[in-house]
């Protein structure tokens, strides 16, 4: 039986044989420790998914908070936390012996409700790669992720094809 899991308004569907996980189990798992946790922990095809999901088009949002998004986007304000839950999963799956396969991290925004360059994805994307690779003063000396990728609700299922993923607004959550 396929695995669904929802995700604020994005529910993503897993084939059998796939394993996923609500990693952050709604802000929940981690907190007290101080780790911050991506959403999702993909399985299969000999590789682990680090999935963090970030959507200013959900049903409450308004506006101005979309705006405000696609400002910090460009601004680099959502890199740091970005990688810190990149390296917070690494290290939470690593330390639960769960790092049975190498990891990527895989960012899903929802910006259907915000226009958007496809350009800004790139130069995300690539200062996203290089802020994981390079937290502090100096880089890390082991590159801990084989990859890094930003995709859209849109281009989700054109890189990952075997996974369903839609929106199913909360009509509890409208507002404006």
């Amino acid at each position: 039986m396929p695995t669904e899991i929802l995700v604020e308004e994005l529910l993503f569907t897993f084939p059998d044989g796939v394993r996923a996980e609500d990693l952050d189990r709604g802000g929940k798992r981690g907190q007290a420790d101080g780790i911050k946790l991506v959403d999702l922990v993909i399985e299969d095809d000999g590789r682990l998914l680090l999935v963090e999901v970030k959507d200013p088009s959900h049903t409450g949002a308004l506006d101005t908070e979309r705006e405000r998004f696609m400002q910090a986007m460009q601004a680099r304000e959502l890199l740091p936390q970005l990688a810190a839950k990149a390296r917070g999963s690494y290290m939470f799956v690593h330390l639960m012996e769960q790092d049975t396969h190498p990891m990527a991290y895989v960012v899903v925004l929802g910006l259907e409700a915000c226009p958007h360059d496809p350009a800004l994805l790139m130069a995300f994307r690539d200062r996203l790669a290089h802020r994981i690779r390079h937290e502090g003063e100096e880089p890390w000396k082991r590159e801990y992720l084989t990859g890094c990728a930003v995709l859209t609700t849109e281009s989700w299922t054109e890189f990952l094809p075997a996974y369903g993923l839609q929106r199913v607004p909360n009509d509890t959550t409208a507002g404006g």
